[in-house]
């Protein structure tokens, strides 16, 4: 796994200068970014977020909130916030999907949700870029570990699931602080990895035992299609069951019908 010591380890915190850079690393510059914001309990109607929310976004002050472990993601259409959830106080860490096509804004979403994380000091992330697109080129001097490869994005599931077992066996980490910090897995491009059966079954453990041992998954990926997750609905359900954020409506209708026809999902970190 690619591990290495961050300046975090130190104690100092990222600048206001280094979280802008980040946000704007590799972006999509002035093209409007469109997405939609799925509540994964109803159907996807009412108002549709579509304005260029990334570019509009600052890192001059966090909006995550500990007590709710919640942060504002961006401002959609008629001023509604769009809030992501890292963990939920008393049950863990969340975890998130985002998908949409090429060109869609998806890795300047999960940019933000990367640099939240960062600039609320209770996290650490891991970087995941299996076709090396170069996101991990810019969150290296802050991340606890990177990958630039599918392999390396294999050992740094694997690295994350023998996490999961250490946090379990020593009573978890359900509450995210500085000197506790919750592990934040990240992956761009997500379905090069997760089509193979074996990490989308170490993707899956993530999902369900991952969330009251303090670490997270959120995949980027260009489809919903289960087959982009080796046929393993477990990890589709838990991955979109808290955070989706969907760049088309054709996603999000699709996801929809895809939880009415899985059933009653369970609580997947009980």
């Amino acid at each position: 796994m690619g591990s290495h010591s961050s300046p975090m380890d130190s104690g100092d915190s990222p600048t206001v200068e280094q979280l802008e850079r980040l946000l704007h690393a590799g972006s999509t510059g002035s093209a409007p970014v469109r997405f939609e914001f799925v509540q994964p309990a109803s159907a996807p109607a009412g108002p549709v977020s579509r304005d260029g929310v990334p570019h509009s976004a600052r890192s001059s002050g966090s909006t995550y909130d500990p007590t709710t472990g919640r942060f504002a993601l961006g401002v959609g259409v008629g001023a509604a916030t769009c809030d992501w959830a890292l963990h939920t106080p008393g049950r863990g860490m969340e975890h998130g999907l985002i998908a949409g096509r090429a060109g869609s804004g998806r890795t300047d979403n999960l940019r933000m949700v990367l640099v939240a994380a960062i600039q609320a000091r209770h996290f650490e992330v891991m970087v995941a870029d299996p076709l090396d697109r170069r996101l991990c080129d810019a969150f290296a001097p802050v991340a606890r570990a990177l990958a630039r490869s599918r392999g390396e994005t294999v050992d740094l599931l694997e690295g994350a699931v023998r996490a999961v077992d250490d946090r379990l066996a020593a009573r978890g980490h359900v509450e995210p602080g500085p000197e506790r910090p919750a592990i934040l897995l990240a992956i761009d491009d997500a379905e090069a990895v997760l089509c193979d059966q074996h990490a989308a079954a170490l993707a899956a453990q993530i999902v369900t035992r991952g969330g009251p041992a303090g670490v997270g998954l959120v995949a980027v990926t260009g489809s919903v299609d289960p087959a982009d997750f080796a046929g393993n609905t477990e990890l589709l359900l838990g991955l979109q069951a808290t955070n989706a954020l969907l760049t088309d409506l054709e996603y999000a209708y699709f996801l929809h019908a895809f939880r009415a026809s899985s059933g009653p999902s369970a609580d997947l970190d009980a």
